[in-house]
């Protein structure tokens, strides 16, 4: 089961009649399936795609320098779309969100038999721009990326996808 949550800024993006329509339509670019393709690696209770780990990356060194884990996936699990995407291309702001929508959405494929992740697609437009940005983390007690009113990223436009593994009756 996956909950999907976003602020008005992105919803206003997605509901769109051609955003959807282009949606349906992307396929996913080489440069992030490839990412999705090395699948993920648990290090010391750290999730990551092994496909952004610098090489001899230490799990419980980069938690002791950082906050906690979940900091320590989202900054390693950071993947600027643009930056895997065909440069050849001249790229729309709709078609590289699009694009990190898809690499969400393959995301939560690869992750939600794993545990409860969280799965964020960010998009921020203009000279100071962030682009487009997909991170994810496991959902941990008392460990937060995003601030829980999603309103409060005036300038982004967030999506939040989160997985749960669905618990058998006994």
């Amino acid at each position: 089961m996956v909950k999907a949550e976003m602020n008005t800024r992105m919803a206003s993006i997605l509901s769109a009649a051609d955003v959807q329509q282009l949606i349906h339509q992307t396929e996913l670019e080489a440069g992030l399936d490839s990412l999705l393709g090395d699948g993920v690696i648990e290090q010391s209770g750290v999730w990551l795609l092994r496909a952004m780990l610098p090489e001899g990356f230490n799990a419980d060194l980069a938690v002791s320098q950082s906050f906690d884990r979940t900091d320590v996936e989202c900054s390693a699990n950071h993947v600027h779309v643009e930056e895997f995407v065909d440069a050849s291309r001249c790229w729309s702001s709709l078609q590289i969100v699009s694009q990190g929508h898809a690499f969400a959405q393959r995301l939560v494929v690869l992750l939600e038999s794993m545990g409860a992740f969280e799965i964020i697609l960010s998009f921020h437009e203009g000279a100071d721009a962030g682009g487009c940005i997909v991170t994810f983390h496991l959902i941990r007690p008392g460990e937060e990326w995003l601030a829980p009113d999603l309103e409060g990223y005036e300038e982004d436009a967030i999506l939040v996808l989160r997985t749960a593994v669905e618990q058998n009756p006994e």
